[in-house]
C-alpha cells in the first residue's frame, strides 16, 4: 500500500517577520533605536514625516503627520509590539524599543536602513517558508523549469523523498498553480506563464539586495533556504555566529519554527 506524504501549506507570516517587511515599519524601528528613551507618538510621527519641529507646520504637513500618526496607533505599533521589538505605553502615548538583542547586530541595522517597493516585494516573498524554497529552487537553477518539475523538487525537500509520484505531489502543483506562484509573478520575483506552466526566477534586484546586505550565497543554498530569514527576530543567542549554511545568516535567524 502507498504511503500518503501529506503537504500542509507553510504557516504563512509570522509577527517577527512582519515586524521588518515593509519599509514603514523599518523605518519606525531605525528611528527608535536611535533614541535613547521613550518618546512621544507625535514625535515618532514627526520624525517618520522628516518634519523639523522648530518649522512652523502648514496645514498640509499637519495633515499628514496626523496620518502618519493613526496609522501607526492602529496599524504598525500593535504589529510591533506582538513582535517584542518595542514597548508601547498606552495610556501615555509614548513608544520605545525594548532590549531586544536583534538592535546589537550590525546586520539588523543594515536591514532596518534598507528601503523600496522592490526590497518590500522581496521580503513578502520570503515570508511564506514554502515561498522561500520555490526561490531557492528557482535561484539556484537560474533556468526555466515546469511546474510539475517544480513541485517535485519541493516533494523531496519537504519530505526526504527521493521519487514522490504524481499522487503524491498532486496537491502541491494545485497550491503553486493558484497560490504561490501566481503571488511572486504579480512582484516579479519570478517569470511565470500559466498556460505553459514554466517558471523562471527573474533576478529580482529586491531579493538580491537583500541577499547582499549580508553574505552573497555560493552554492546549494535550497537544502538550507527552509530556514532563510524565517527566525529573523528569534532568541539572538548566537550573536555574530553564522549559520552552517551558504547565507552565513547568525544561527537563531535560520530557526525554522519561525516563518
Amino acid at each position: 500500500m502507498e504511503t500518503q506524504h501529506r503537504t500542509p501549506e507553510r504557516k504563512k507570516h509570522s509577527p517577527m517577520f512582519s515586524a521588518v517587511g515593509t519599509s514603514q515599519r523599518r523605518s519606525v524601528l531605525a528611528t527608535l533605536s536611535d533614541e535613547h528613551s521613550a518618546i512621544s507618538e507625535q514625535e515618532l510621527a514627526l520624525a517618520l514625516a522628516g518634519n523639523n519641529t522648530e518649522v512652523p507646520s502648514t496645514d498640509g504637513s499637519r495633515e499628514k503627520i496626523q496620518t502618519i500618526r493613526t496609522n501607526l496607533h492602529h496599524t504598525q505599533l500593535p504589529l510591533l509590539e506582538d513582535s517584542g521589538l518595542i514597548e508601547w505605553n498606552r495610556e501615555d502615548e509614548t513608544v520605545t524599543t525594548t532590549d531586544h538583542s536583534a538592535f546589537k547586530d550590525p546586520q539588523f541595522q543594515q536591514l532596518l536602513e534598507t528601503e523600496g517597493k522592490k526590497v518590500d516585494d522581496a521580503m513578502a516573498g520570503l515570508a511564506n517558508k514554502r515561498r522561500r524554497l520555490i526561490l531557492a529552487i528557482l535561484r539556484e537553477t537560474r533556468a526555466s523549469m515546469s511546474k510539475t518539475g517544480l513541485a517535485r523538487r519541493i516533494y523531496q525537500q519537504e519530505n526526504d523523498e527521493t521519487e514522490p509520484t504524481q499522487t503524491m505531489i498532486e496537491p502541491l502543483v494545485v497550491a503553486l498553480s493558484h497560490v504561490h506562484l501566481p503571488q511572486l509573478s504579480d512582484t516579479e520575483i519570478i517569470d511565470y506563464n500559466d498556460v505553459t506552466g514554466r517558471v523562471a526566477y527573474t533576478n529580482h534586484l529586491g531579493l538580491e539586495e537583500v541577499i547582499t546586505h549580508f553574505q552573497r550565497p555560493q552554492t546549494r543554498v535550497v537544502s538550507r533556504f527552509d530556514n532563510f530569514l524565517g527566525g529573523l527576530l528569534s532568541t539572538y543567542t548566537s550573536i555574530g555566529k553564522s549559520a552552517d549554511d551558504p547565507f552565513g545568516w547568525p544561527l537563531s535567524w535560520s530557526d525554522s519554527s519561525h516563518g
